[in-house]
């Protein structure tokens, strides 16, 4: 198994894709807010949240999911020689769920005032932190099962060691 630049892209490319979906999935429940809040401004309402900090919700949530592809992508690709054995599988696949998670716990950290805040509305930003690594412990091992099944799944498609 050797490293090439079209392996990186190979890997990456898996990431760029797995945040996409995230973002649709992510864009219907933002979508329904943001009809939400207009209704409630049409209506002189109190909004659910001022238009700033919508606005700053549907650029974050997104803008973390294809973060955490990046840095996701990138520990896969260097992980690539011990995905072709099924410790090696499962251990990428704890690795790469954590960085997906720490990266957006970041990026709600980061950007406590106001995203993160409004998700973590009864959490200070020192407590929004401080979650990022009690949480690691639960997604590990949920990554773990994924990468298990990604090398099943590779196995039974037929493809070549180290392609999983």
């Amino acid at each position: 198994m050797h490293y090439s630049l079209k392996n990186y892209f190979a890997d990456l490319a898996t990431g760029m894709f797995m945040a996409a979906g995230l973002a649709v999935i992510a864009a219907i429940p933002l979508g329904i807010l943001g009809v939400v809040n207009l209704f409630k401004f049409l209506t002189h309402s109190t909004l659910e949240l001022p238009w700033l900090t919508y606005g700053l919700t549907i650029l974050v949530v997104p803008g973390s999911y294809f973060a955490a592809a990046l840095i996701g992508g990138t520990a896969a690709f260097v992980l690539r020689p011990i995905r072709r054995f099924l410790p090696g599988a499962m251990i990428t696949g704890a690795i790469v769920s954590a960085a997906v998670y720490a990266t957006v716990g970041f990026s709600l950290a980061i950007f406590y005032e106001p995203v993160g805040a409004y998700f973590f509305e009864h959490s200070s930003r020192q407590e929004t932190w401080a979650m990022i690594p009690d949480i690691l412990p639960f997604v590990s091992p949920i990554g773990a099962f994924v990468g298990l099944y990604v090398w099943w799944r590779s196995r039974r498609l037929g493809r070549p060691q180290g392609a999983a």
